[in-house]
This record gives C-alpha cells, sequence and structure tokens, in this order.
C-alpha cells in the first residue's frame, strides 16, 4: 500500500515572500530554483521509499495566518504543520 506525504509547493511569485516571513531563512534554499531542486531530489527519495507525495501550495499569506491564529512561529516545523493541515483538509 502506498503512503501519501504532503510536500509544500511554493509558486515562483511567492518564494521571496516566504522567505522575507520564515524565521528561519538562513537554514532555507536562497531562490526558488534552488527550492526546487531540492524538493525534486526529496520526491525522489519519498518515491524510493514507497510513498507517494502531493503538492500542498503554499502561500505567503495562508502560511502567515496559519502561524497567527495557531500561536506558532513561522519555520520549518510550522510550515511542515501547514502542510499536513491542508493535506488533511483535502481528504476530508
Amino acid at each position: 500500500m502506498e503512503t501519501n506525504i504532503g510536500i509544500g509547493e511554493y509558486r515562483k511569485k511567492d518564494y521571496k515572500e516566504i522567505l522575507r516571513v520564515s524565521e528561519d531563512r538562513d537554514n532555507m534554499d536562497e531562490s526558488w530554483k534552488e527550492w526546487k531542486t531540492s524538493k525534486n531530489r526529496a520526491i525522489k527519495n519519498f518515491q524510493k521509499m514507497g510513498m507517494k507525495t502531493i503538492d500542498i501550495i503554499v502561500t505567503p499569506e495562508e502560511l502567515v495566518k496559519y502561524c497567527r491564529e495557531n500561536g506558532l512561529k513561522i519555520n520549518g516545523e510550522s510550515r511542515a504543520d501547514f502542510i499536513s493541515y491542508k493535506l488533511t483538509m483535502l481528504n476530508k
């Protein structure tokens, strides 16, 4: 049985703003192109483990709103939480 995993999808036009609002921007890819390369590498790794990835679009506005409403700092952990939340909403 294949496991589904949500993976964030940042639109090119939004990436600079995602970086700007993120507290851990120093740990993130500097450009959208670098991020896309990292994402594709992660997808291949998940597929090797028998997992199917589902792109979850993350916009800066949605991310900031989600973090404010849940009292979260905007970082890798909260971005992952947001992606999981959106995946759960898709499955309802």
